[in-house]
């Protein structure tokens, strides 16, 4: 009797020990850990944020992409614009080709034509006589007709008015600029969901490590316990060889775990656009948000998200790009000029007289442009139909996304609830069977069994935690909102806008 009173006191120190309290068994809200050692100071949740925003490949892409948008927007608010430059050039040319024309040149029918035109002439003088045929012409022999030299220096220019195509051109850009700027937004969403993700992934497999850790210390214990035991001959030695086994086959279970974390950090590190084994310790915040959201709210929140706007804004853009094609067939006008000065020799260029201008305007009307514009206005039509179908798409999809990412939170909700109250009996339940074994009252498998099975409901309360953090986070990605942003604040915002849209 003395003997059990000494075991069952030594004993009930190793099980309290063993058997850690509900609040232990999960880190506490601004707790530092370390997945990859080695990291100056920890990284909270927002500042992974904006790392991976700032260093997101896939983001710098689409601001890229936006840049061009924009830079397109100059280009088509550009053809609307005259364009002058300043020119000057060097010519000198030897051109026999007037000489060589045979109604100025000697011989031909020229000296027939120009002789009655000089007739006065010759009666005036009778010492002249009329030229006969090839012996007198008015102009050089080709042969005699010099090289001449031209300096010019002039401002040209040109002037083409479409206002029916630049105007439509410019709002294409305008509604592609927004458009851009749309897409853009939901990558920011879908990256910041993805860094929810990664960040309590790595909290998740932080915890499962250490849950696992906990686990080898209890059997550990379990096992000095049974030990103990058999010295004192109340078990026999398969008792204690189970007890070893059991503690021996959590080994590579563990091992996993903390791979896990390994590639968990490292996830998160590729994501922040660091080197995927760079020391990495992160600020523990579970922030469970237990607002209700109805799939009618979720649902009107979600006709605004980003993506869906993007897809929207193809429509204006598909519409004004037809127009402007189309213009094309509208009348125009342009205008052209030229001013500037001409000499023979470049000292002289700018002397009094010099001086030339030229002033054009033209109207144009195209009758027939060999069926290009109708090509293109066709392409155009139906570029325009498919997006429409892809509209209607992405809207059906849009309402199934927010649907079922409400049901999954409700259901991960759910899950939390009943992991809790299951941890709470399974730690009981230990506690219990472990002061029954120490009582006689119960045998080691049954203490196994009970170890086992508050393993398996920590495990699933940490699972579930995780869940309804990454569900809250697709939920508010789903509906249109940054993942970061607070649910009551999403709440609260947008019931005070639709009582305004109910009051006009």
């Amino acid at each position: 009797m003395f003997r059990r009173v000494i075991l069952f006191t030594l004993c009930l120190g190793l099980v309290g020990e063993a058997v850690p309290s509900l609040a232990e068994d999960f880190a506490t809200d601004g707790e530092v850990l370390v997945a990859i050692e080695g990291a100056e100071s920890a990284l909270s949740l927002r500042e992974c944020a904006q790392m991976a925003l700032s260093a997101n490949e896939a983001l710098s892409q689409q601001r890229e992409r936006l840049a061009k948008v924009r830079a397109q927007a100059i280009s088509a608010r550009s053809e609307g614009l005259p364009r002058l430059e300043v020119q000057s050039s060097f010519s000198r040319s030897r051109d026999p080709s007037f000489v060589l024309d045979s109604s100025f040149s000697s011989g031909g029918e020229g000296d027939d034509f120009l002789t009655p035109l000089l007739q006065p002439l010759y009666d005036q003088h009778p010492g002249v006589s009329p030229p006969v045929a090839g012996g007198f012409s008015f102009l050089p022999k080709p042969e005699e007709v010099p090289a001449q030299t031209f300096w010019r220096g002039y401002a040209d220019l040109f002037w083409e008015l479409r206002p029916t195509r630049v105007f439509r051109a410019v709002r294409a850009a305008g509604s592609a600029i927004e458009q851009q700027e749309s897409v853009l937004e939901d990558l920011e969403h879908r990256t910041l969901e993805s860094v929810v993700q990664a960040y309590h992934g790595v909290l998740l497999a932080q915890e499962r490590a250490e849950a696992m850790e906990r686990e080898v210390l209890s059997r550990r214990q379990f096992l000095e316990v049974t030990r103990r035991r058999f010295q004192l001959e109340l078990v026999a030695p398969l008792d204690t060889l189970q007890a070893a086994v059991s503690l021996a086959n959590l080994g590579p279970e563990l091992r996993r775990r903390r791979q896990e974390l390994r590639r968990a950090a490292y996830g998160l590190n590729e994501l922040l656009g660091r080197d995927p084994r760079t020391p990495l310790s992160v600020v523990t915040g579970f922030q469970l948000e237990t607002e209700e959201v109805s799939p009618t709210f979720a649902l009107r929140m979600a006709q605004g998200r980003a993506d869906l706007r993007s897809e929207e804004g193809m429509i204006p853009i598909l519409e004004l790009q037809r127009g402007a094609n189309s213009a094309t067939r509208h009348p125009y006008l342009s205008v052209e000029g030229q001013w500037g000065y001409v000499a023979r020799d470049l000292s002289t260029l700018t002397d009094k007289g010099h001086d030339f201008w030229r002033l054009g305007v033209t109207l144009h009307l195209p009758i027939f442009d060999g069926q290009v514009t109708k090509g293109l206005v066709r392409q155009n039509e139906a570029d325009l139909r498919r997006q429409r179908h892809r509209l209607s798409e992405v809207r059906r999809a849009v309402k199934s996304e927010v649907l079922l990412a409400v049901e999954d939170r409700v259901i991960a909700q759910d899950d939390l609830s009943a992991a809790r109250l299951n941890m709470e009996r399974a730690q009981d339940a230990y506690r219990q069977m472990s002061l029954r074994y120490e009582l006689g009252k119960a045998d080691r498998l049954q203490v196994l069994d009970a170890q086992a099975e508050r393993f398996t409901a920590r495990s699933a309360l940490i699972q579930a935690r995780y869940d309804v953090v990454v569900a809250t986070a697709t939920l508010k990605r789903a509906m249109g909102v940054s993942p970061l942003t607070p649910l009551h604040e999403i709440l609260g915002r947008q019931a005070g806008d639709f009582a305004h849209e109910e009051a006009n």
